[in-house]
């Protein structure tokens, strides 16, 4: 779960870069990413739930075993 989640972290953390790029802000939420930066949200590897994410801070994380370090910018 570990890999699956590093990558599902930074595919979002790519998207996020984007979308504040064209939009000079974070988006309220993730779902805001689809289909234009990612093709779909994935999901958390651990939990199958969505991924928790900080609209103020840009952080994503787990809400199963592993929850992510500093944000994802």
């Amino acid at each position: 779960c570990e890999a699956d989640f590093r990558v599902s972290a930074a595919a979002v953390a790519a998207a996020l870069k984007a979308y504040r790029l064209d939009h000079r802000r974070l988006p309220g939420s993730l779902s805001e990413l689809a289909p234009d930066y990612l093709a779909q949200v994935p999901p958390d590897p651990y939990s199958g739930a969505e991924l928790v994410y900080s609209p103020l801070s840009g952080a994503v994380g787990s809400a199963g075993e592993r929850t992510a370090g500093p944000p994802l910018k």
